[in-house]
């Protein structure tokens, strides 16, 4: 640049701004490579769904209303806690008909019994009619 007739300064300011495009507009092999990487493969494009696959998803209203549906059951759903408020209430019923068992047990008379008070109902009646 100097044969030409640029002086030092002049061909210095020349160079540094023919560097700093190249370095900001021309790619680098670093660049490049890293473009590469992150570039889809022959065998990624061929595993990708075609637009028939596609359209064979859900569509939209169909994700809608799954949605729903789900939030649905959720609301329905029992809480932890609530199942533990009724397994508490379940409990406390098995314990009450459990002690009522108990109680029917210990007041219902065995055929035994029962045949033993007709027996002595048979003798008091009797005695009642000799009596008379």
């Amino acid at each position: 640049m100097k044969s030409s007739g640029f002086d030092e300064k002049q061909a210095e300011s020349v160079v540094e701004t023919i560097d700093k495009a190249v370095n900001e507009t021309v790619a680098t092999k670093t660049d490049l490579a890293l473009l590469a990487a992150k570039m889809a493969t022959k065998d990624d494009i061929k595993n990708m769904a075609t637009k028939d696959e596609l359209k064979a998803l859900a569509t939209k209203d169909e994700l809608k209303v799954l949605t729903k549906t789900v939030e649905g059951i959720q609301e329905n759903m029992a809480t932890k806690s609530d199942l533990e408020v009724q397994g508490t209430k379940i409990e406390a019923l098995r314990e009450t008909v459990e002690s009522i068992q108990g109680n029917i047990d210990k007041n219902i008379a065995t055929k035994t019994e029962i045949s033993n008070l007709e027996t002595r109902m048979m003798r008091m009646m009797l005695l009642q009619t000799l009596v008379l």
